[in-house]
Order: C-alpha cells, then structure tokens, then sequence
C-alpha cells in the first residue's frame, strides 16, 4: 500500500491544469497578487495473485479553489469571467492486471477512469448574457495496455 497527500497553496502547477493556464497565484479584485490553495492525493494497493500475475489499484483526486480572480477567459466556451472564483475537482480511478511471463518483462492491461468538474461563480459574460455561475463536468474512460522490460 502507498499513498501521498499534498496541499499549499502556489502550488496548481504540479496538480491541477486548468485549461493550459497553471494557477499558481492570481490578481484579485484590488489587484493584488494572491497565492491558490491546491491539495490532491493519491492511494495505490497491489497483490500478488501468484508469482506470475498481479494487479493494482489506484485511486486519486485534486482539488483547486481560487479566490476572486479579477479577469479570466474560460476555456473551452471563450467566456470572460470579471470578480469571479473557480473550483477545480480532479478524481480518477484505475485497475490494471499484470503478468509476468519471464524474468524482467512486465505485461499489463490497465481501465482508467477520470472525472473533472469546474465551477465558475461570479459575473461571467456569455455571447447571450452575463450570468453567475457556470458548471461545466465531463468523465473519461481509457483501457490501454503496457509492456515493460528492465535491463
């Protein structure tokens, strides 16, 4: 079993991407620059099925949540936010089955899961309106498959 927990603040760049722009700190309202709390973690477990086969579990999650941001575009729509706040929610899930079949070759088919939800809560302007809040959440799903030979 590992598991880490990270948290500070100034620190988005390394756990939440938030459309390309990294967060670390932002102007607010009066103008002032201003660090971003960011925390995340993760917990992964592996078994041994027998000597060949294994399989792990990992489960993870970052959270990022600004203060009032005095302007920014909204990724994706190109929405412009005024005085406005964003929460960043990261949660992703995998479980892969290992094989191996001779002495330093790994192989493995692994399921991801992933989920993203941001919120934007101020005065946010739209091509129809000015509106003050936005929520926009989507899932991901990915199967792959791996191969890892140590020399």
């Amino acid at each position: 079993m590992q598991f880490q927990f990270v948290g500070g603040a100034g620190i988005g760049t390394y756990l939440a991407s938030f459309g390309g722009y990294n967060f670390d700190a932002a102007p607010n309202a009066k103008g002032e620059i201003e660090t971003v709390p960011t925390f995340g973690g993760w917990a992964a477990y592996e078994h041994y099925l027998s000597k060949k086969w294994h399989f792990n579990l990992i489960g993870g999650l970052s959270l990022f949540r600004t203060h009032e941001i005095a302007a920014y575009g909204i990724p994706g729509p190109g929405y412009t936010a005024i005085d406005s706040k964003i929460s960043l929610d990261m949660l992703y899930g995998l479980v892969n089955l290992m094989f191996d079949p001779v002495p330093n070759l790994i192989l493995g088919l692994e399921y991801n899961y992933g989920y993203k939800r941001s919120t934007h809560d101020g005065s946010i302007t739209t091509p129809t309106a000015v509106v003050t809040s936005i929520d926009q959440s989507r899932p991901a799903h990915r199967i792959s498959f791996g191969m890892f030979f140590d020399f």
